[in-house]
């Protein structure tokens, strides 16, 4: 428990919405604001409610990610369609493992090959980034606050 009180602190000031990506995009956009966006990956045959299966939706977001005053923080599959979509932009190449695309209980891991696509950039802004728990929460109190939204969630399925 007492390893979590600092992560709970953090916490405190975060925002997580489960709207449509484009009007929670118009409501945070702003100066100051640090949004995190998980898209369902295209070709991923999950069965999302928003699933974002044409390839229209995705270049919609792009287009309107464009437009942002916001920093933003977005997580897809690792093609070059993507990358294509997002070129001019920061791109980080990431491996993950998830229980994703395999059998009901089964205890294999799949290691999927992603992209962290960024309109600023990571490398410099880490230096700001404070990983120490402790300090965390401390730097949680002052007076400016970043929201973190991961857009979109289905979480009615």
């Amino acid at each position: 428990m007492k390893r979590l009180r600092p992560i709970h602190a953090r916490l405190q000031t975060v925002i997580i919405e489960n709207l449509d990506w484009g009007k929670c995009v118009d409501r945070y956009d702003r100066e100051g604001t640090v949004m995190y966006l998980d898209p369902p990956y295209p070709g991923n045959k999950v069965n999302y409610a928003h699933n974002m299966r044409e390839w229209g939706a995705h270049q919609e977001l792009a287009e309107r990610l464009g437009r942002t005053n916001c920093l933003w923080i977005l997580s897809t599959y690792d093609t070059p369609e993507m990358h294509n979509l997002f070129a001019g932009y920061e791109i980080t190449k990431i491996k993950s493992s998830s229980g994703m695309n395999t059998k009901k209980r089964s205890k294999t891991r799949v290691t999927n090959r992603e992209i962290l696509v960024t309109n600023y950039d990571a490398a410099a802004a880490s230096k700001f980034v404070e990983t120490d728990p402790s300090k965390v929460a401390e730097s949680s109190k002052s007076e400016e606050h970043i929201n973190v939204m991961s857009l979109p969630m289905d979480l009615s399925s």
